[in-house]
């Protein structure tokens, strides 16, 4: 496999991303070539780099972005030197045993002082997941269907898998089993994952927690409107209304009227840190209530309000594009109309 190169030393990983120079690397002076192999995660396909001198890279160079790797060999060493074999010369008065074109090796020759019994430094081997005995009692239908389902939910933690389950109706040996099944994935990887594709949310109540935002809108004939708006995470329940401004003089009569008046306190209520949200009167006016203020920079933090006044918004857009919005007194019963519901967004 490496004919040119005379390795030193050979490390393995398992799920990396990237070329490696592992702690128990060789001295690059002495061992400067490197030769990487790797098998595609996805595709099992083999990708191996050309021998490189690594001796002379940056660190950046050295450990550079590779294909998703299921299994990578590291191979350390030197250039391999052809062996320069010297024929014995004839003797006029011996015959010779052998043709001229071969030569015998002594075997006091090979060095064996090279020879050792110590295994390279590097990473561990990949943990084996021993699952408890309610999963192993599981038919092979049951285990494939429990572990694709762990996978499109994104590996949530067993107990909270357990949970959902139950809470689906599912067979109690299936609920037994889930809370003791170990995911390999899980297990030998703690890198940040990409975007799940679905999660399992906390069950909660309503006004529990509530998401509160604000954004403008301009309509065909010119106008320009601020909507304040909120959803209960819990039931998803919708409620928007017109601002004259985004001060917070407006924000707290608003909210007073078409939440708090009804619903009550919200225990906690989320939102970006607009300067009507972090207004002292606005402020004041929660811990007079008992409701816990949190903020957030982030938009993935309040994805669900940000999400939902997005599409408040494409509803209008779409609803002005074909009958135009002729004023605010109409906007606000057309507004009306598109809010004020639960929804399964």
């Amino acid at each position: 496999m490496l004919p040119t190169l005379c390795v030193e030393s050979l490390f393995v990983c398992r799920g990396t991303e990237r070329l490696q120079v592992p702690v128990g690397a060789p001295v690059s002076h002495q061992f400067p070539l490197r030769k990487t192999i790797s098998m595609h995660r996805q595709t099992g396909e083999i990708h191996e780099t050309d021998i490189e001198d690594w001796h002379k890279m940056t660190r950046s160079r050295r450990i550079r972005s590779h294909v998703p790797s299921k299994i990578m060999l590291t191979a350390f060493g030197t250039k391999q030197e052809t062996p320069t074999v010297r024929l014995p010369e004839a003797s006029p008065d011996v015959p010779s045993e052998e043709p001229p074109s071969a030569s015998r090796a002594d075997p006091r020759s090979f060095d064996v002082s090279r020879r050792t019994t110590e295994i390279p430094e590097g990473w561990a081997p990949p943990p084996v997941p021993l699952h408890g005995p309610l999963y192993r009692n599981l038919t092979s239908q049951e285990k494939q269907d429990l572990v694709k389902l762990r996978k499109n939910l994104g590996h949530p933690d067993p107990q909270k898998l357990a949970k959902h389950l139950e809470a689906l109706g599912a067979s109690p040996h299936i609920v037994a089993a889930s809370r003791e099944f170990v995911c390999d994935t899980c297990v030998e990887s703690t890198h940040t994952k990409h975007q799940r594709p679905s999660q399992i949310h906390d069950a909660k109540e309503f006004n529990e927690l509530v998401g509160i935002d604000g954004f403008y809108w301009t309509g065909r004939k010119g106008f320009q409107v601020h909507v304040f708006h909120c959803i209960d995470e819990a039931s998803l329940f919708h409620l928007g209304k017109r601002l004259d401004n985004r001060h917070v003089e407006h924000v707290v009569p608003t909210w007073t009227q078409f939440w708090h008046s009804w619903a009550g306190n919200p225990v906690t209520v989320y939102s970006d840190p607009a300067g009507e949200f972090r207004a002292d009167q606005w402020l004041d006016q929660l811990q007079a209530w008992g409701t816990l203020p949190r903020m957030s920079t982030e938009a993935w933090q309040k994805g669900r309000v940000e999400r939902h006044g997005q599409i408040i918004k494409r509803m209008l857009i779409r609803y002005d594009t074909e009958w135009p919005i002729e004023n605010i007194q109409e906007f606000d019963v057309i507004l009306h109309k598109h809010v004020s519901r639960p929804r399964t967004h």
